[in-house]
C-alpha cells in the first residue's frame, strides 16, 4: 500500500460521506471526554503541487 492508494481512499471517503462522519464521531468523543479546548485552536494547511494527485 501506497500513498496513492491512501489518497484513493480518502477522496472516496469524502465523496461518500464517511471522512466527514468519522471526522464528527472523533470530535464528538474529544469533547465528551474534555480533551478538546473550544477556547482557542489553530489551523494547519499543507500545499503539495503534485499534478493529478486525485
Amino acid at each position: 500500500m501506497g500513498i496513492k492508494h491512501a489518497y484513493r481512499w480518502l477522496k472516496r471517503w469524502q465523496l461518500d460521506g464517511r471522512l466527514e462522519a468519522l471526522q464528527t464521531r472523533i470530535l464528538g468523543i474529544g469533547q465528551k471526554k474534555g480533551l478538546i479546548n473550544w477556547s482557542y485552536g489553530a489551523v494547519h494547511g499543507s500545499f503539495f503541487p503534485w499534478k493529478g494527485r486525485w
